[in-house]
């Protein structure tokens, strides 16, 4: 147990860009909710400001 002093040492040489990667289902699942929500407030609110005029 403890940490490993290669994980220090060896990355100083490398230089390339490592990319995060992305749960693809948990990005649509996330855009979905953000998609459902603004759309379903956006009825809402269409509807209330027709009905006050």
């Amino acid at each position: 147990m403890g940490l490993d002093p290669k994980l220090f040492i060896g990355n100083k040489k490398k230089k390339s860009i490592e990319i995060m990667e992305v749960n693809i289902l948990a990005f649509i699942v996330t855009a979905l909710f953000i998609l459902v929500s603004t759309v379903f407030l956006l009825i809402i609110y269409v509807k209330t400001v027709s009905q006050s005029d």
